[in-house]
């Protein structure tokens, strides 16, 4: 017998839009969002989020905000192959996981490849810069309000 329970929920609230002057991709307020007015609800504590690979709709899907509470967000950014996120620092600890593809990280001491399943921790206010050598999407978990 299936139990809803067992079903993933799929959920997703602000899916943002970044202009091309962006300097981040996330977290931070020193960027221009666009607020997508169709926009879903965020998870909430308990749902399961869908984190499977996007393929072939990578291209139909911008970076959204999955969870967000008062000490936790978590991201799904989505770069195509060439893009760049120029430098920039988050107050909080984060984590970025590949999801799917290939991306530089770059901070000031080192430059690191991140390939699907692997994952890299940076600490607060830790400045970096993306490039997605591939089409690629990556789950970002920030701390707020360390």
């Amino acid at each position: 017998m299936n139990d809803e329970r067992d079903k993933p929920v799929i959920i997703h609230r602000h899916a943002i839009a970044l202009d091309k002057g962006d300097k981040a991709g996330y977290g931070g307020n020193t960027h221009t969002r666009k607020e997508n007015p169709m926009a879903l609800i965020h998870a909430q504590p308990f749902d399961v989020i869908s984190l499977k690979p996007l393929a072939g709709k990578l291209h139909e899907v911008k970076t959204h905000s999955l969870l967000k509470t008062g000490q936790l967000q978590l991201m799904r950014v989505v770069m195509a192959a060439g893009q760049s996120m120029p430098e920039h620092h988050v107050a909080g600890e984060i984590t970025v996981q590949c999801l799917e593809g290939k991306v530089l990280i770059s901070t000031p001491g080192r430059t690191c490849a991140l390939v699907a399943g692997e994952l890299m921790v940076l600490p607060a206010h830790e400045p970096h810069g993306l490039k997605a050598l591939a089409d690629s999407s990556l789950l970002v978990t920030v701390l707020l309000d360390p």
